[in-house]
């Protein structure tokens, strides 16, 4: 019986795998949304953790870390954005 609980945990993780390289935004987002409700649930001591929890399901996942460090709805999308260009210097 633990064989086969074992093959069917496997499966549905091969399958929530091929799921999220298929679509990386909408894997994301579900993400996102399940760390908001743990947020809400668990407190603001806790959202440093909740954050580095969903970072490592990210990557367990293959998907690219968020650039708002762990925060839903925060700037970047999912995406971390490029650097500035860089300064010209003051001329006076």
């Amino acid at each position: 019986m633990a064989k086969v609980r074992a093959a069917a945990l496997i499966a549905a993780v091969t399958k929530v795998k091929d799921y999220a390289r298929d679509n990386p935004q909408k894997a994301d987002e579900a993400i996102g949304r399940v760390e908001g409700f743990v947020r809400s649930k668990a407190g603001p001591q806790h959202a440093d953790k909740v954050g580095k929890g969903g970072q490592a399901l990210r990557k367990g996942l293959g998907l690219p870390p968020t650039g708002s460090g762990g925060v839903v709805g925060g700037p970047g999308g999912g995406q971390v954005p490029p650097p500035p260009p860089p300064s010209q210097g003051s001329r006076a």
